[in-house]
């Protein structure tokens, strides 16, 4: 009889198991980080009046629709005179653009730049292409897209003037991508490939500008080696590293975070970072999807991703001093959060995660936005919802057959024992 009870135990624990399983997450933060759910994309303003020759908004159209395919960059042109209330048109006053044709580069920290595209179709059609093609391709960004997109992730080294310290630099991240590469058997999900290190030399600061724009930094004033770190999509983890971060154990704590799982209660805005402004082939789509082992583009891992971020906390203010990283060896560290009078039942949004959005409403985007669905966000919300309900019911039955299970056993061992 004692076969019995033990056999009872051990169901009524599979069930709690099983029950457990039901709830864990099935992604990590490398997973959600390769899905772009576009509201933290780049954005193209063309500005237009009303005494804008219809060739020159069709040469716009034209052009930004060809480069931008397969880029994280949405195209929206705005006729400043049909739609003056434009969230977008104050962002030109600030730029000081008064005449019109004009565009305008947006990023997802609503930082812009203006781009020189003339006043005629011909010059629309000769200056934009090279100007979008800059902003969106360039080699080292390829070669952070290809390394992002098979392996753990990357970390940036940018290089400064002095050799000695460069060389200090490489020699801790070296040793960062090492640990992570050493321990990669403990992750929660396995991921094939360890990270890598890439290096970008003051000598290739001219061809790599927009890059370094992304990240803020310009290259006249990097006296000292930075660090930035990669993953999924191409996606930033965490602020840029000062020289006097970066170490080896700040490095291989924040690295870390990449592999952990996505319901690790981490604070939601280190797995929101800006992508770098760059185009997704075909083949560079389907690199990632082989290496993530699911489509980070199928409209259910959206709705799924989308659902994990909206449960999550984004703690008020940065990222704090990336120096507290270094404290404590290999990702462990406790750290003190003050929170303000918040509902524990609020549901947190993804976009008031990020920086702040851009000053844009997603409508009107060239080709691509038009065929959104009306109340996605809704629907989203709504089956994630179900979901909810229908794992607590599951976990509730499999529950009530463990009890009825285990109450089974114990009444066959008091009739053998009487």
């Amino acid at each position: 009889m004692d076969r019995v009870y033990r056999s009872s135990w051990i169901v009524l624990m599979l069930v709690l198991l099983s029950a457990q399983a039901v709830q864990a997450c099935r992604y990590n933060i490398r997973d959600v980080g390769a899905v772009d759910l576009e509201y933290d994309s780049y954005y193209l303003f063309g500005y237009f009046d009303k005494q804008t020759p219809k060739e020159v908004v069709s040469a716009f159209e034209e052009a930004a629709s060809a480069k931008l395919d397969g880029a994280n960059v949405l195209g929206e042109i705005i006729n400043v005179d049909e739609d003056p209330a434009h969230p977008a048109i104050e962002l030109a006053k600030e730029l000081s653009i008064e005449s019109y044709p004009a565009a305008i580069f947006v990023g997802p920290d609503r930082r812009a730049r203006v781009i020189e595209i003339g006043t005629t179709a011909e010059t629309v059609a000769d200056k934009l292409p090279a100007a979008l093609e800059h902003l969106t391709v360039s080699p080292k960004r390829l070669e952070i897209m290809k390394a992002a997109a098979t392996t753990y992730g990357v970390i940036l080294v940018i290089e400064g003037k002095d050799p000695a310290e460069n060389a200090a630099a490489r020699k801790a991240a070296k040793a960062a991508v090492d640990m992570i590469a050493d321990n990669m058997d403990f992750l929660p999900k396995p991921i094939e490939n360890p990270p890598v290190m890439i290096t970008l030399e003051p000598k290739a600061f001219a061809a790599e500008e927009v890059l370094l724009w992304t990240l803020n930094l310009k290259a006249a004033e990097i006296e000292k080696p930075h660090a930035a770190l990669f993953y999924g999509r191409a996606r930033q983890l965490g602020p840029v590293l000062e020289p006097e971060e970066v170490t080896e154990d700040i490095l291989t704590n924040i690295l870390s975070l990449i592999g952990a799982d996505c319901e690790c209660g981490l604070d939601r805005k280190w797995m929101t970072g800006q992508m770098l402004p760059a185009k997704w082939n075909e083949k560079m789509r389907a690199a990632l999807a082989e290496s993530l082992e699911f489509d980070p583009d199928n409209p259910m891992v959206k709705m799924e991703v989308s659902r994990i971020l909206r449960r999550g906390y984004s703690a008020p203010g940065g990222f704090g001093d990336m120096r507290s990283f270094g404290a404590s060896p290999f990702g462990y560290q406790e750290i003190d959060i003050e929170f303000e009078d918040v509902d524990p039942n609020a549901v947190v949004d993804p976009v008031e995660t990020t920086n702040d959005k851009p000053p844009i409403e997603q409508t009107a985007v060239v080709e691509k936005t038009e065929t959104a669905p009306p109340s996605s966000e809704q629907e989203t919300t709504t089956v994630a919802e179900e979901r909810d309900k229908s794992f607590t019911i599951a976990i509730a039955v499999l529950c009530v057959i463990g009890v009825v299970v285990v109450a089974a056993g114990m009444m066959i061992l008091r009739k053998a024992r009487n």
